[in-house]
């Protein structure tokens, strides 16, 4: 069950290239490949494999400064520590929650919460260009 949305993805992966073969950017790609991978990867994906998550963010902060507005940039920026800060306290809170230690896949919240993020950051930047 495990490898199942892997193999869907993998499935899906030759459709979505070949209708964008003619015109693949890879600045506009990478991003939303890695995405799928860290969302579909067995085992919801370890908390050392979240590092790749720094290509898409990287790639919505760059288009931060295209806001136009001090409001959006300061708004992602914020949410972005929270959620850094999020992964400090939640582990550091778990065993007063439940009673044990956390594990590897106390992280799984991490990879949504990040694209949320990015898509949240695509939003802001978009409707600004869109003005």
């Amino acid at each position: 069950m495990q490898f199942v949305p892997l193999g869907v993805g993998c499935g899906l992966l030759i459709p979505y290239w070949w209708t964008r073969r003619k015109n693949w950017d890879w600045s506009v790609e990478l991003p939303r490949l890695v995405f799928a991978s860290v969302l579909l990867a067995p085992y919801g994906a370890w908390i050392f494999d979240l590092t790749v998550l720094l290509v898409p963010v990287m790639a919505a902060a760059v288009k931060l400064p295209r806001a136009g507005r001090m409001v959006p940039v300061v708004a992602a920026v914020a949410a972005h520590i929270l959620i850094s800060l999020a992964t400090i306290l939640i582990p550091a809170l778990y065993p007063v929650w439940v009673g044990s230690v956390h594990g590897l896949h106390d992280f799984i919240w991490l990879a949504p919460s990040i694209l949320i993020w990015c898509v949240a950051v695509e939003f802001l930047v978009g409707r600004r260009l869109a003005h």
